[in-house]
């Protein structure tokens, strides 16, 4: 009898360990996540206006009179700043694809990818929904979210993940001198951060039960 009632309250115990722990899982990877979209999406601003520049000089000096080794090294560097950039395209004012990878296939692009390209203020175009978001920056360099005609909209969410990211690159004193840069999102590193964090879960829950 004893012994039937202490393997109810370790049954009753292991139960509530495992509802405890099963909860603090979802938190922690609702959290985990959220935070790392923030940090990829982050990055990914921040990495496109420091290489736009120097993407459009790589393709003008290098890609076009067809130095291509030249070309591809500086893009292996360039890539190896920021591993949450898997693809980048370079388009002029038309929209014409000058430069695109040899992996990606060549897409015409959507109207509204177009005003994309055409826009004074980089946009990111949002997965799954497929809102557009232009980032417009202040004087204090705080970006402000809005539509393509500048009006206020919701900003991008912490939970909420880009597929790209379109930056414009003008040149004030030649205006034939007009790109826009397309950088590919990734969101692997996000993947196998949730995957560690879930297995570390998983072992102190093991450990607990234990």
């Amino acid at each position: 009898m004893l012994r039937s009632v202490k393997s109810q309250i370790v049954a009753a115990t292991s139960l509530i360990i495992l509802v405890v722990l099963g909860a603090t899982t979802y938190f922690v990877i609702d959290q985990k996540t959220k935070e790392l979209s923030h940090d990829i999406f982050s990055k990914a601003v921040s990495f496109a206006e420091l290489t736009h520049e120097r993407i459009v000089r790589n393709y003008e000096s290098n890609y076009v009179p067809q130095a291509f080794a030249n070309f591809n090294r500086e893009m292996a560097e360039i890539y190896g700043l920021n591993p949450d950039i898997e693809g980048v395209s370079v388009f002029n004012y038309k929209g014409e694809t000058l430069y695109q990878q040899e992996s990606e296939a060549k897409t015409d692009l959507s109207p509204e990818d177009l005003e994309r390209v055409q826009a004074v203020w980089p946009s990111v175009r949002i997965k799954n929904s497929g809102r557009v978001v232009y980032l417009e920056k202040d004087g204090e360099g705080n970006l402000r979210a809005a539509n393509f005609n500048g009006r206020d909209v919701k900003p991008v969410r912490d939970a909420e993940q880009i597929e790209d990211l379109i930056y414009p690159f003008r040149d004030p004193n030649n205006i034939a001198r007009s790109y826009s840069v397309r950088y590919e999102v990734s969101y692997a590193a996000l993947g196998e951060r949730i995957r560690s964090t879930v297995f570390n879960i998983g072992f102190l829950a093991l450990l607990g039960i234990a």
